[in-house]
């Protein structure tokens, strides 16, 4: 008896919880693009300093600044950004929502290429967050 009264209450506790969830959206296709375009101007002027204000706690400020003096002493200042591929996914539960977007972009430097991916969380609760930022060079 015990159990059942067990399994019910659990139940009528998890029916409470309401949860939904939506993969690209075109809201959410259309500001991961935003997102893109602001991080790429920021990286365009150089501005480490904004781009390190959302940097996910996982991803060291030093590393992304390396990173970015690294990409533009190779291929020198970015001519154009060519947003390929964007998914996105969100889940809300319980007026609680979390929106991950991950973005596939085609970099043009001055003196070459580079696929990047990189990916962001929103969460109304914390703000935006930069989670990943991959360089891969194009070989022509």
């Amino acid at each position: 008896m015990k159990k059942f009264l067990l399994v019910a209450v659990l139940a009528i506790l998890a029916s409470c919880e309401n949860i939904t969830t939506k993969n690209n959206a075109p809201e959410d296709i259309e500001y991961a693009k935003e997102l893109a375009t602001k991080f790429y101007e920021e990286l365009s002027n150089k501005d480490t300093t904004k781009i390190s204000s959302y940097l996910d706690k996982s991803i060291a400020k030093e590393e992304l600044g390396k990173l970015v003096k690294k990409n533009l002493q190779d291929y020198g200042e970015i001519i154009k950004v060519d947003i390929n591929k964007t998914q996105t996914s969100s889940v809300t539960k319980n007026d609680v929502n979390e929106t991950k977007y991950s973005m596939e972009i085609l970099t043009i430097y001055q003196k070459g290429k580079t696929l990047d991916e990189i990916s962001f969380t929103k969460d109304n609760n914390k703000g935006i967050s930069l989670n990943s930022y991959l360089v891969h060079e194009v070989i022509e």
